[in-house]
């Protein structure tokens, strides 16, 4: 009689066990789950908290202070450019990188390098802004003291480690 009663009750604790090892196996799955779509959000709000230069435009001034394409009159590069509102970005100063490639691909360069994919990149301009997450006019400016070639320029713009805005314009 002993002996059937330890039984049942092992068959029971055998039912006990199986179901809590189903459950414990459900629950396991439910947080892998759980995890990927944290990690998917964590990318997402990465991604929404990224600044974007918009209106970006480039150009020549002369020695006058007036708009020119002619590349023997320019003396100034302007490059001017809005960053967008973001209210899921951090507030605070940042640094806005800004690299000026000749129609050659040499950057005009001051000396100065930022961190970008992993690597060491030139800048032309380096500007420090303080970003409150609403709209905000940047212009910057870049003095010609070299000889330089005709044709199409471009211009990156960087910050926080990511490109924010490229355009290119042409000088003749």
């Amino acid at each position: 009689m002993q002996i059937d009663s330890l039984n049942r009750e092992n068959q029971a604790l055998k039912v006990d066990n199986d179901k809590l090892r189903n459950q414990n196996q459900l629950a396991k799955e439910h947080i892998t789950t759980l995890s990927t779509q944290n990690e998917e959000l964590v990318d997402k709000v990465a991604i929404a908290s990224q600044l974007n230069a918009t209106g970006i435009s480039a150009m020549a001034h002369n020695k006058r202070g007036k708009d020119t394409d002619k590349i023997r009159k320019a003396k100034k590069f302007v490059v001017s450019f809005t960053l967008a509102r973001n209210v899921t970005t951090e507030t605070g100063m940042r640094s806005i990188y800004v690299r000026i490639a000749t129609p050659t691909g040499s950057i005009l360069t001051n000396g100065g390098t930022f961190q970008y994919e992993n690597r060491d990149l030139q800048y032309s301009i380096l500007k420090e802004v303080e970003y409150n997450g609403e709209e905000l006019p940047v212009t910057v400016y870049w003095d010609i003291a070299e000889s330089l070639t005709a044709g199409q320029y471009r211009v990156d713009i960087f910050a926080d480690g990511q490109n924010i805005g490229t355009t290119t314009f042409e000088m003749e």
